[in-house]
């Protein structure tokens, strides 16, 4: 009996092992949204500690990386690309009163304008003074690229708003700089160079004038 027991165990199929499958690199990582990627971030930090400095290496390299350029383009479509529908909604006579199209428009170029002053003001804190120069100075050349470009746009409403945010902009960057690193911090005489018409303004800006 036992020669055709085993003949049976000889013949019997061999089980397949299972495979476990495993996805591909980047098979999910790729499709995730910012939030959730930012989750999968902090969720390795706190697995894993001696990834931390790896993290604040990389991540200071990405805040410091700041084109000018950029920056100043950035802008230019902030400002041009405000919608005059917006205005339109935003002045007039409301339930509270008249609201002036001047101050509809402002308010609406503030608020576009708004991330890259938080941006700016971001870096400052972070001790970036690199970066948060050339923040500043892409703002300031940005908006003095459409000093003259009001046309039929939000900006005819607000003629005076590119040269008094430009002066706001270095003169929080001079305030903030010599509050929390006890130095102040100013745009380049080159950049000044660039814009000849608001030079005066800005330099007084820098001083606190």
């Amino acid at each position: 009996m036992e020669p055709a027991r085993s003949r049976l165990v000889e013949n019997r199929p061999a089980r397949r092992r299972a495979v476990r499958k495993t996805a591909a690199p980047g098979r999910f990582t790729s499709h995730l949204k910012p939030e959730e990627a930012a989750g999968v971030l902090r969720a390795l930090l706190d697995r894993n500690l001696g990834l931390h400095a790896e993290a604040e290496a990389i991540a200071r390299a990405m805040l410091a990386r700041v084109g000018q350029d950029e920056v100043a383009r950035a802008v230019e479509r902030a400002v041009i690309g405000v919608d005059p529908e917006q205005l339109a909604a935003r002045s007039g006579r409301k339930r509270w009163g008249y609201v002036e199209a001047r101050e509809a428009a402002y308010g609406l170029l503030e608020e576009a304008l708004a991330p890259f002053l938080a941006d700016m003001k971001r870096l400052v804190v972070l001790g970036l003074k690199e970066a948060a120069i050339a923040t500043c100075a892409g703002i300031v050349q940005g908006l003095y690229g459409v000093r003259d470009s009001g046309g039929d746009g939000v900006l005819a409403h607000a003629g005076g708003f590119p040269a008094e945010t430009a002066g706001h902009a270095v003169a929080t960057l001079a305030r903030e700089s010599v509050r929390i690193h006890r130095r102040r911090w100013s745009l380049p005489d080159s950049l000044l160079a660039e814009v000849p018409e608001w030079k005066a303004m800005l330099s007084r800006a820098t001083r606190g004038r």
